[in-house]
């Protein structure tokens, strides 16, 4: 692939499972290395994903697959696998850091 004159091409190794359609006719992407937001010919990445195993250690991309993504009125995000058979809560806290919440884990979600 060739880059668009003026323009640098970057390999980041994208890969998108999961895609949402937005209100704003902007689309949402969900993939083993983030969550990106595709508005026209843009995309930027929202979050880089580094998922860990219950004991911290890191997990092989191949085996984390994200499938679906919903932006809540709140500004978080669900996402759930199909590799883990799980639902995952993103939300972003007052202080800036993101919190990644598992459904039936911890203390329950409620929106």
């Amino acid at each position: 692939m060739e880059a668009a004159p003026g323009s640098e091409l970057v390999d980041q190794d994208l890969s998108v499972s999961g895609v949402t359609a937005l209100p704003d006719d902007s689309l949402l992407l969900v993939g083993c290395g983030g969550l990106y937001r595709l508005e026209g010919n843009e995309l930027a990445q929202l979050l880089a994903f580094a998922p860990q195993d219950r004991n911290g250690q890191p997990v092989s991309r191949a085996n984390w697959t994200p499938n679906n993504v919903v932006l809540l009125d709140d500004g978080s995000y669900v996402i759930s696998t199909g590799s883990w058979r799980s639902i995952y809560r993103l939300h972003q806290n007052d202080n800036g850091q993101w919190t990644c919440l598992r459904a039936g884990a911890g203390e329950p979600v409620i929106w």
